[in-house]
């Protein structure tokens, strides 16, 4: 009987996690039909996201140090990690300089 139970929870998890995923990508999409307006502003923000990861991706190094060879860690999975971790400290150096700017700029007026 218990098993019964777990089975429909878990049936019901996945359910609810397809709901929330669909609600998640529709109902942003017919919001940006329904506002062209607000699209331009995001799809300037998207551009801005996949310009810094296609810079970090060109400073990025594939390099597989020995002792990571012996995880099978490859040239591109190298790469990859490098490129995030390059994404990160772009990505949090402007946020740091938006914080700076922002309590600056208040303390002056």
């Amino acid at each position: 009987m218990s098993d019964t139970f777990v089975n429909l929870g878990l049936y019901l998890s996945y359910i609810l996690i397809v709901v929330g995923t669909l609600a998640a990508v529709v109902f942003p999409i017919l919001y940006l039909i329904k506002d062209p307006k607000s699209a331009k502003a995001t799809f300037i923000g998207l551009a801005a996201v996949f310009g810094v990861l296609l810079i970090s991706y060109l400073f990025a190094d594939g390099t597989v140090l020995p002792s990571y060879a012996n995880y099978g860690t490859t040239e591109a999975s190298s790469k990859f990690v490098s490129t995030g971790l390059i994404a990160f400290y772009i990505l949090a150096f402007i946020s740091m300089a938006a914080v700076i700017y922002s309590e600056i700029s208040k303390a002056i007026k």
